[in-house]
């Protein structure tokens, strides 16, 4: 989700982006990818699946 433009005491101006790493566990797997909000829309990133 971006948030509101931000100002910092020096006039500087920021942005925000909040995000949660989603992680799913398997018998013998991990997945994780990213979730934010766009529109009030939930949106996910690609999952990764973690081998070793």
């Amino acid at each position: 989700m971006l948030l509101p433009l931000s100002y910092l005491d020096t006039g500087e101006r920021y942005k925000q982006i909040a995000f949660f790493v989603c992680i799913s566990l398997g018998k013998t797997e991990l997945a994780a990818r990213l979730r934010w909000k766009e529109d009030g829309i939930n949106t996910y990133g690609p999952a990764t699946v973690a081998y070793e």
